[in-house]
């Protein structure tokens, strides 16, 4: 409820709506709105009531209420059942025990765990049988215990579908990273692997698209771990593009060399039916599928441009997103597989009439009329007809690289806005995925503008994280971005003097402490270094931390060199690890050798930014480019080489950014 109302902050929402929405009665609404109340004052916000309208909520304190629900969403499914008191909290420990651990347990049991009588556990299981009857799986007793029969591959869609495709994480990594369930697979490993077999095939996927692969992955690895192999699957037995099955036999096998686990050659052909309804593979099938389709496309576009009057049917990017989009979308409904939208509940409540517009309109294609289509799938759609109404006022200036994770149409339609908004300042240079980073694609580039949060100056260019949708906010973010730029053309001012013996300054303390201060008077190999560093970074962090870390600056760095001038190395993960931000410093007056292209680096920075966010990073980072750019304060550290010196230069640093 709390997540609705956060969702929507300028829209009232009835005890009703909620109810609907909750699958709870409108008493039930108020009482859990009384609760909440006292929560949310805490919080730093307030829940406004309004007669005939509802209630929404008002947050005078948003970074301390974001930190909140966020930590609240990674306890969900760890809480005990000690403390479940609703049916959806009961059905998550059930699903959870009978399906994701492959438990078999006494009914009995069961109510005793929960805390139920065994007349209300009896309402929840046939509540869950109508359930498990949608993935064609039954609940049955076996020797007077509960268990979960039916084919292999029906449990890893369920699974799927219930505990990674829910309103309990905002996105698949967040869930990867923080569950704690994927802690003991090398899920950054893996992801290599798939980046590298991908490209290596020229095959071009989305970065959600990328995650969905990764994980379907690493349950596989968790399912055969715990011996659950799929044996038969009517989609299994279709002949897949040969290609699109090349690169399913070289990840598996180079997972199954790097987990010590041997697949079986049906979850080969399980990885490549999921790479065949989420990429786009060429040839002569593919067009004959586009050919089939093109006079329904063309259809329903001129009525799409009469409904919406708007001239849609005259943009030629929009016919052929739109077929190149649907080819994959039939496949992947008439494989039963979803693909999940991160931008859907937002469609829904920014653009409803659009949202029911196209699905009227394009719901009358032939090809897919014998389908049920979700909102997700729809919501794809209205991205590329939001794209083309915005490509119509396209103009071009300032250097800006969009990145999008959820595909073609989202980049398409944050960079016409970007557009819109800024027609006298702003000039797209390129748009990428942020799997697809690399130094070319960074090339003569002033500003990131990302739906993808990556941290702050994640590549060394200054970045900016937005909606695809492009808030009021965001506008005044960038707005502030290009003022502070015009302002910086005139010459920079140099540190101002200390101003006395005693500087000390609390984010410096905070973010890089003393601890995490090193200076090695030797030459020492670019890996000892980074040990060192990892260790004081994750002093406080859990066994994975460290592997996982090192693995995420490999990756990071895949992407692009984190050198960011000859002497100084800012490294970083490709994605936050930790809840705290951190940064370590290794000083090496003698230099190390980095790589072929960066052999005598004196200042090792090691960044671990804040899965929460925060601006503490991003000030400390405008700290370390203002360094970059002032060679006689980096020859002051070398030569003082002591952390009083890097007090005292940093605490000007930080007054002036």
């Amino acid at each position: 409820m709390l997540l609705i109302l956060y969702r929507s902050p300028k829209k009232y929402q009835t005890s009703k709506e909620l109810a609907e929405r909750l699958n709870l009665s409108e008493r039930t609404v108020r009482t859990y709105i009384g609760r909440l109340k006292s929560l949310v004052n805490e919080l730093g916000g307030r829940i406004e009531a309004r007669q005939g309208n509802g209630y929404r909520l008002i947050l005078e304190q948003p970074k301390q209420f974001e930190s909140y629900l966020f930590k609240s969403r990674l306890e969900e499914l760890q809480r005990e059942p000690d403390v479940i008191d609703s049916s959806s909290g009961r059905r998550d420990v059930i699903i959870s025990r009978l399906l994701l651990n492959n438990e078999t347990i006494e009914a009995l049991e069961l109510a005793e765990s929960l805390y139920i009588s065994e007349s209300t556990l009896k309402k929840e299981l046939n509540s869950l049988r109508d359930l498990l009857d949608v993935y064609g799986l039954k609940l049955v007793t076996v020797k007077k215990k509960l268990t979960i029969s039916g084919e292999e591959a029906n449990k890893r869609k369920m699974i799927l579908d219930y505990f990674f495709r829910n309103k309990k994480f905002v996105s698949l990594r967040e869930y990867m990273d923080h569950s704690g369930f994927f802690d003991d697979i090398p899920s950054e490993t893996i992801l290599m692997i798939l980046l590298e077999e991908l490209q290596s095939h020229h095959i071009r996927l989305s970065d959600m698209m990328i995650q969905n692969l990764l994980l379907h992955i690493a349950l596989s690895i968790k399912r055969l771990q715990s011996g659950q192999q799929i044996r038969h699957f009517e989609s299994l037995d279709t002949d897949f593009d040969p290609d699109l099955m090349d690169v399913s036999t070289h990840v598996i096998s180079r997972v199954s060399n790097l987990v010590h686990l041997e697949f079986p050659q049906t979850e080969i052909r399980y990885l490549t039916l999921h790479l065949t309804v989420k990429s786009n593979p060429q040839g002569s099938e593919h067009d004959q599928s586009k050919e089939r389709i093109k006079p329904q496309v063309k259809k329903a576009l001129a009525q799409l441009a009469k409904v919406s009057n708007q001239p849609v049917d005259q943009d030629e990017i929009l016919e052929n997103s739109v077929l190149e989009h649907l080819i994959p979308m039939l496949m992947r409904l008439s494989s039963g597989i979803q693909q999940q939208n991160p931008l859907t509940v937002e469609i829904q409540e920014k653009y409803p009439e659009v949202l029911e517009v196209v699905k009227t309109t394009l719901g009358k294609l032939p090809c897919l009329r014998p389908f049920t289509v979700s909102d997700d799938e729809w919501a794809y759609l209205v991205i590329h007809f939001l794209a083309a109404i915005d490509r119509q006022q396209e103009s071009r200036k300032l250097q800006v690289l969009v990145i999008c994770a959820t595909g073609f149409g989202s980049s398409q339609l944050l960079k016409n806005r970007l557009l819109k908004k800024f027609p006298d300042s702003i000039h797209i240079a390129s748009e990428a995925g942020y799997y697809d980073m690399n130094d070319q694609v960074l090339e003569g580039i002033d500003l990131i503008i990302s739906s993808v949060n990556m941290g702050p100056v994640i590549f060394g260019v200054p970045f900016l994280h937005v909606s695809v949708f492009l808030s009021d906010d965001d506008v005044a973010r960038i707005q502030t971005f290009i003022d502070k730029k015009e302002a910086r053309q005139s010459p920079r001012l140099r540190v101002r003097a200390v101003r006395n013996e005693e500087v000390t300054n609390p984010l410096l303390e905070s973010q890089l402490p003393q601890s995490n201060f090193f200076v090695l008077m030797q030459r020492p190999s670019r890996e000892d270094v980074i040990d060192l560093l990892v260790s004081a970074i994750g002093r406080k962090e859990n066994e994975y931390f460290a592997k996982k870390f090192k693995d995420q600056l490999t990756l990071r760095e895949k992407m692009g060199s984190v050198a960011f001038s000859d002497r100084i190395v800012v490294g970083h993960p490709a994605v936050p690890l930790a809840e705290r931000s951190s940064f370590a410093l290794a000083l090496v007056p003698e230099g190390l050798y980095w790589d072929e292209q960066n052999q005598d680096i004196q200042f090792v920075f090691l960044m671990s930014p804040s899965y929460e966010g925060g601006d503490e990073t991003r000030t400390m980072v405008d700290a370390i480019i203002d360094l970059i750019e002032q060679p006689d304060l980096q020859q002051l550290l070398l030569e003082r080489k002591d952390y009083r010196t890097l007090s005292k230069v940093f605490n000007s640093l930080l007054e002036q950014s």
